[in-house]
């Protein structure tokens, strides 16, 4: 397809912290290409379809019961998710307002992996699933989310200056691994340069960027099913997190508070259960005494996720991650240059 230069605008009379959650609408004007014009809404940095934002793993034949998250039901669950199945598939999604006719971007229906992914992030409950399934299949139709996975942001790059991402590899279980530079963002929003970033800038490089994730849960099926090289690893929908927080100025970061929420907003309605551990490291000591107060009033399947450590907790890493896979500032072997350090810091 032709790229065109797009951007997104917000058409809402609520926070935009609502638009990203779908509840208004949003839409991505583009002054060269018709848009019933759907074309192959592909990412051009991660070549990832459309179509894997719902179902990961699109276009691919992948067997369920290779899937660990299917392994880890028991039998009450896996009746729950059965009749889950049936009811999504007789569900009408276009008499609760889902554009099904394809005009702005390709209706996807949800996959069976997707069904579940979607059932487990409301702990079996159908009726909360089915909801958030049908919200979130609107919010992509009203926010043209084809038109912004394919269109490279203007802002990117100095997004990525401001959030720096690395990819170190997979874990022993072969969930993918990325590693972040949150002190260096929470700094870099509140510079010149993040400063220039309006809303709508974040939440466009946000969703773009989404694209490394989607590739390596694809690319981890690649490596499972043989193509490449062959693993043990069971194929996940889970990606492991490890969130450096050093050198975060505490009055920038509470001021950078409000962006990430609006991104927050936008992931765990519209794209549930990626997310697996989650590590922050040389985290500040405030940080460190705030969490052991708010812990107890939080979920404790999330709680479990989250591990906080004001240094790098080595040991822990590598009970989980092969030793050559950890980068060497964390303790481990890998020379990588993939992950730099933030120019906010």
């Amino acid at each position: 397809m032709t790229l065109v230069n797009v951007r997104v605008v917000p058409i809402y009379s609520g926070s935009l912290a609502e638009l990203a959650d779908g509840r208004n609408n949003c839409k991505i004007v583009s002054k060269s290409k018709d848009p019933t014009d759907n074309g192959d809404f592909v990412s051009p940095d991660y070549g990832v379809p459309f179509e894997s934002y719902l179902n990961l793993y699109h276009g691919m034949k992948v067997d369920p019961s290779k899937i660990i998250h299917y392994q880890q039901m028991n039998p009450e669950q896996q009746a729950t998710y059965r009749e889950f199945l049936k009811r999504v598939r007789k569900h009408d999604f276009e008499a609760d307002g889902v554009d099904t006719s394809g005009t702005l971007q390709p209706f996807v229906q949800p996959d069976d992996m997707t069904c579940l992914r979607f059932l487990q992030a409301d702990k079996y409950n159908a009726d909360m699933a089915l909801d958030r399934l049908v919200k979130s299949l609107k919010w992509s139709h009203e926010f043209q989310l084809a038109r912004v996975i394919s269109n490279p942001p203007p802002k990117l790059q100095t997004y990525r200056q401001i959030r720096v991402r690395g990819y170190m590899g997979r874990t022993r279980d072969g969930m993918p691994i990325f590693c972040e530079r949150l002190g260096g963002m929470m700094n870099g929003i509140q510079s010149k340069e993040g400063r220039a970033f309006k809303e709508e800038d974040w939440l466009h490089c946000f969703i773009y960027d989404l694209g490394v994730i989607m590739k390596e849960f694809r690319q981890s099926y690649i490596e499972n099913s043989g193509v490449y090289s062959p693993s043990k690893h069971p194929i996940t929908w889970k990606a492991m997190w490890i969130i450096d927080a050093g050198g975060m100025n505490p009055f920038k970061a509470m001021k950078s508070t409000h962006t990430l929420k609006i991104l927050d907003a936008l992931t765990e309605p519209n794209f549930p259960e990626i997310a697996g551990p989650v590590v922050l490291i040389n985290v500040h000591p405030i940080v460190m005494g705030v969490w052991r107060i708010v812990r107890s009033f939080l979920d404790p399947v999330t709680v479990e996720k989250i591990t906080l450590d004001s240094g790098v907790p080595t040991e822990f890493l590598r009970k989980k991650i092969p030793e050559h896979v950890i980068f060497e500032e964390f303790g481990g072997t890998n020379k990588s240059k993939s992950f730099p350090q933030s120019i906010y810091v």
